[in-house]
């Protein structure tokens, strides 16, 4: 089950002192299988290191997906990406290709005013 992964960079941007919130958005082709019941997503920040431990998101069951919003990533991290499907024997596929994306740092606007003038 060979999969592709595209990933999708989104800014939300804050209100002067507010920070930033940022966003991936993930996307996939799922497989042609007919047994696929679920899929997952695994985010890392270390490149081809995936564990239960960074299983970021498992579909219900019964529900296949082809796409993910990842609402917690942190300002300037460095994240890797992975999603498997999981047939209806349980059965979890090899990870997909890897994706990586830098999350920018937040830079907050300069708010003193006498400042910004000169």
């Amino acid at each position: 089950m060979k999969r592709i992964l595209v990933i999708v960079l989104l800014l939300t941007t804050g209100m002067w002192a507010l920070p930033v919130a940022h966003q991936v958005a993930l996307t996939w082709t799922q497989s042609a299988s007919t047994d696929i019941d679920h899929d997952c997503v695994y985010r890392s920040q270390v490149s081809g290191v995936y564990t239960q431990a960074n299983q970021l998101f498992c579909s219900a069951a019964g529900t296949p997906m082809t796409a993910y919003l990842d609402l917690t990533p942190k300002s300037g991290q460095t994240y890797f990406y992975v999603t498997t499907a999981v047939s209806k024997a349980g059965t979890e596929s090899p990870f997909s290709n890897e994706v990586k994306t830098l999350i920018p740092q937040d830079v907050m606007p300069n708010t003193n005013l006498s400042e910004a003038s000169q």
